[in-house]
């Protein structure tokens, strides 16, 4: 789920994808993953510590990569990994959204972010995770 607002209860208890970003967001989600199936991938930041899981876990450096950009841009990193690989809507469709939605600098800021994300993603891992 992709919201401009929190997002304190989704109804999901076993989601196909995770995404894990921070110590609070590992906090909130934390129950969820040791009975998340096998098929399902945790997206995370390289640092954190998840619980025991069957799923496929896939640990890449979000934080490092958006600091190098600005201090609020982790989230796009992750977005671009996660659609570089799997693909549920296209990428255009992304950027054009993220050009839509800022101006200027933050535009421009969010695009180099997504891409980054992106980029880290072709040359590492399996399809599909």
């Amino acid at each position: 789920l992709m919201s401009p607002e929190p997002i304190d209860y989704t109804g999901i208890a076993s989601p196909d994808i995770l995404i894990v970003l921070s110590e609070e967001g590992l906090h909130k989600v934390k129950r969820l993953i040791p009975a998340m199936p096998s098929e399902s991938f945790i997206y995370t930041e390289e640092s954190l510590q998840l619980p025991e899981t069957r799923s496929s876990v896939v640990r890449l450096p979000f934080k490092q990569t958006a600091l190098k950009i600005d201090d609020a841009s982790a989230a796009l990193v992750a977005l671009g990994a996660f659609l570089s690989k799997s693909g549920p809507f296209p990428v255009e469709a992304v950027k054009r959204v993220l050009q839509d939605i800022a101006d200027g600098d933050r535009a421009s800021k969010s695009l180099i972010a997504f891409e980054a994300g992106y980029a880290m993603r072709q040359t590492s891992g399996p399809a599909g995770i």
